[in-house]
């Protein structure tokens, strides 16, 4: 149990290190909302607002990306995954920043029918304490 206890003091060590040094980096501050454990978010919440004017650009970009297309079978549906998680991650930090109108191509019901960005959106603002109200 003490093994398991060092391994995520290291590892909030880390997201908290990456937090300093991202905080005035758009680019890096864009990815690490991107992938970063929820419970970590709040240690760049505010480096993300501050930087609004670098950060809304690059989610958006995200947000316009294109499935992949052309992958094995076998790698297909990570790939999708994947690219579903980054766009609903991306939407909620979004809304976050109060850019809402940007989101809606997460939120109404997909062409393709895959609501896999909109599960991920709910879960991203679950997870960080946003509530639906506030957006």
């Amino acid at each position: 149990m003490s093994e398991l206890a060092g391994v995520m003091s290291r590892y909030d060590l880390t997201a908290n290190l990456l937090a300093q040094y991202a905080k005035d980096r758009p680019a890096d501050l864009t990815e690490l909302a991107l992938i970063a454990d929820p419970r970590h978010y709040t240690l760049f919440a505010n480096s993300l607002g501050t930087n609004k004017a670098g950060v809304i650009p690059l989610l958006k970009a995200e947000m316009a990306k294109k499935p992949p297309e052309g992958l094995a079978v076998a790698a297909m549906d990570a790939a999708l995954e994947a690219y579903g998680k980054r766009r609903g991650y991306a939407a909620a930090v979004l809304l976050t920043l109060g850019k809402r109108s940007s989101v809606w191509p997460v939120v109404r019901v997909p062409n393709d029918g895959d609501p896999t960005a909109r599960s991920y959106l709910q879960e991203r603002l679950a997870a960080i304490g946003q509530t639906r109200r506030r957006w």
